[in-house]
């Protein structure tokens, strides 16, 4: 089999298109018009501590810790502070590194990954400035059913868990805009992202060096998982089975992003589909590498392409 031939399998309906969609374009637009739009937030704590210590009293609406230095401001604290609070709040990160050490189980932020049980967006100063790492215990963020996290201006790096060690989604919404997210592993499913279901957006953002069974850089299994793509780029992703950069079931929606170097042992280098919904547009895969599928493996699904490239 030629390395054309290789670079895509489909056992169903894909569709390869030139054209202008307006559709596309308006919805382009829509987006743009919302990310301008103000959001207030209940209460916005800002991170002056790297360490990973805990909130003294959660809820309180005061973001400090017990041990020294006393009444400082961490980023677990700060999470501990918002979960214990009504309404959408927002966590400021100067530039540092913030190295998760407090391993365990917990799922209120007390220690092990930090968990998001209300909405609320983090700001960093810049993805290559501000590094929220999960130091190797656990995955970094948990994200509980019904609850929206923003993430935006950071880097999520160094998570390790069974499934998805950069950020479970596990029915919530999840939106990433001008971050990276890298050097995350997973046992099983999902090492950069893994959406149990709910919704996942990125915008701008970087989906790096992960490593998983199935899904390297996103795993998007569930038939009610939407996924949305827009100017981000996956590489240099691995899937031990299938999926390099991307493994959907779900709804996928890709726009003016690149997939490139990711590599499946078995298939679907760049992207395994099995019964989901694709859709790419102005896109480009490229040096995407598994025995069987190395661009796009497509079992079952429905996939199109627009104004597209697999190479």
């Amino acid at each position: 089999m030629n390395q054309h031939m290789r670079a895509f399998h489909s056992g169903k309906q894909f569709l390869i298109l030139s054209m202008f969609v307006v559709v596309i374009s308006g919805i382009i637009g829509m987006i743009s018009f919302m990310s301008q739009t103000a959001v207030v937030h209940a209460v916005s704590f800002t991170v002056d501590l790297a360490a990973d210590a805990t909130d003294t009293n959660p809820g309180d609406g005061i973001c400090k810790i017990a041990e020294p230095p006393k009444d400082l401001c961490t980023l677990r604290a700060a999470i501990e502070e918002t979960n214990a609070l009504p309404g959408a709040d927002e966590i400021i990160i100067p530039a540092g590194e913030y190295i998760l050490n407090r391993a365990g189980t917990d799922d209120t932020a007390y220690d092990g990954d930090l968990d998001i049980l209300d909405d609320l967006t983090i700001r960093g100063d810049a993805a290559a400035t501000t590094f929220i790492d999960g130091g190797g215990i656990d995955r970094v963020f948990h994200i509980t059913d019904s609850v929206s996290l923003t993430v935006t201006n950071v880097t999520v790096r160094n998570g390790q868990a069974v499934d998805g060690a950069g950020i479970l989604n596990a029915g919530g919404t999840l939106t990433v805009i001008s971050s990276t997210i890298h050097s995350n592993q997973a046992d099983n499913n999902g090492g950069g992202i893994n959406n149990l279901s709910g919704s996942v957006s990125l915008s701008n953002s970087v989906i790096f060096n992960n490593r998983a069974d199935k899904g390297g850089g996103i795993y998007n299994l569930d038939s009610s998982g939407t996924m949305s793509l827009i100017d981000s780029s996956l590489i240099s992703n691995t899937a031990v089975a299938s999926g390099g950069a991307v493994f959907n079931g779900g709804l996928l929606t890709m726009i003016s992003s690149t997939v490139s170097t990711n590599t499946a042992v078995i298939s679907g280098g760049g992207i395994i589909q099995l019964g989901g919904v694709m859709t790419v547009t102005n896109s480009t895969l490229s040096g995407n590498e598994a025995p069987d599928g190395s661009g796009i493996y497509n079992n079952n699904s429905n996939a199109l392409l627009l104004n597209s490239t697999i190479h």
